[in-house]
């Protein structure tokens, strides 16, 4: 079983890396999010430095990450109530 995970590994972290940038850039264009903090983002604030971190095969796969963090343009209550509606 470990071994099958292994073989697979690749293709899962890849599309894992370009879903999340696709929904970071969906994400963008919400009208209740204030802000989308993405490696794949040209807004990143962080990109020269994350660039240098990661492998020339990464860089030469368009590969990122597959964590997004954001801001919701919303109070606590209504914050409160996003994330009880998560899934």
């Amino acid at each position: 079983m470990t071994l099958r995970g292994l073989r697979t590994l690749d293709l899962r972290i890849e599309k894992h890396s370009h879903s999340a940038a696709i929904i970071a850039k969906n994400l963008l264009n919400h009208n209740k999010v204030k802000k989308v903090i993405h490696p794949s983002l040209e807004n990143y604030d962080y990109k020269n430095q994350f660039l240098s971190n990661i492998t020339d095969e990464a860089k030469r796969r368009n590969l990122s990450t597959g964590m997004i963090s954001f801001t919701l343009k919303a109070d606590l209550d209504q914050t409160s109530n996003f994330l009880k509606r998560l899934k």
